[in-house]
């Protein structure tokens, strides 16, 4: 016997070829010439008992490899499979039970598991691409299997394993749920406010039929009604949170039927294009090659398709 282990894992969707997808994994150790064995028992309700077991071929073909040598291979290759089996089925199966925990209806459980599913295949960077998350978490798990002196030596319980030997990774795991909720609460407090300013301009008088946007590239903003008349023009204020507060109180208080902004020749990126459009929804038009427009250097994007 050159290697073995029995490993104890739960019943997920994918364990009805989980020994085929097991064989296919471990079928170069068969083409240097050994023989592998493994087995899926029933452990209980919902769990499985996988063994698997390395031992001599009839000739090593390996012209690399001893058999001493293919055993700590196989050893390794195991914590990789396991790894990621890992992150196929106990990382949903463990990310849905917190979710569960969080006691929201079924609906948004849904949303809340899809949006923790994908900030764990993304990341906290969004830039970075889902295959490099996930080879760095199946290369963290395969580390600190490898590193477990348990495998190999009787039963091996994978839920154990990630209890008592990853707390890190249960912790990382209850983090983004946390963060997922965090946010979402604050998207729902948001809303709420938004709704609370609309209601309050369909309650009042409209003071204007059309209000004009210009923002400033260095800071500020210009506030204008058709006739010219100016509601509001501050070149630079002291944060980004004054100039919002600023130009909600202004154009809430003018409660136009409609607002258009002004995005000039050279589109750039601005915050509170995003709060005009969640404000007025359809109401919102964009300019962009008007005389105002066309006499800006350079002002910042608000076209209607982008999210910013």
């Amino acid at each position: 016997m050159l290697y073995q282990a029995d490993v104890v894992t739960m019943v997920g969707k994918d364990n009805g070829s989980l020994c085929e997808e097991a064989r296919r994994f471990f079928q170069w150790f068969r083409d240097q010439g050994c023989r592998v064995r493994i087995q899926m028992k029933a452990y209980g309700e919902d769990r499985v008992r996988l063994h698997f077991a390395l031992r001599r071929g009839l000739y090593c073909h390996s012209a690399v490899y001893s058999y001493q040598q293919l055993g700590d291979v196989f050893r390794h290759q195991l914590c990789v499979f396991l790894a990621e089996h890992i992150l196929k089925v106990w990382e949903p199966f463990l990310l849905d039970r917190l979710v569960k925990t969080t006691r929201l209806p079924e609906a948004e459980q849904a949303g809340l598991r899809e949006k923790s599913l994908r900030l764990l295949h993304y990341g906290t960077d969004h830039a970075r691409r889902p295959e490099y998350v996930h080879y760095e978490q199946s290369c963290r798990l395969t580390a600190a299997l490898e590193a477990c002196p348990a495998l190999g030596r009787g039963c091996f319980f994978l839920e154990g394993f990630l209890r008592f030997r990853m707390k890190t990774y249960m912790r990382e795991l209850a983090g983004v749920v946390k963060l997922v909720l965090r946010c979402r609460r604050r998207l729902q407090a948001y809303e709420a406010y938004m709704g609370l300013l609309r209601q309050y301009m369909a309650e009042n008088t409209s003071l204007t039929e059309t209000l004009h946007v210009q923002f400033y590239p260095g800071g500020g903003f210009c506030l204008w009604e058709d006739d010219g008349t100016c509601l509001c023009d501050r070149m630079s204020l002291p944060d980004e949170e004054a100039e919002k507060d600023l130009l909600l109180d202004t154009v809430v208080a003018a409660a136009p039927r409609r607002v258009i902004v002004h995005v000039g020749r050279v589109f750039l990126p601005h915050p509170m294009v995003k709060v005009l459009k969640d404000l007025f929804r359809m109401r919102l038009a964009f300019c962009s090659g008007c005389v105002i427009c066309r006499g800006q250097e350079a002002a910042p994007r608000a076209l209607p398709e982008d999210d910013p």
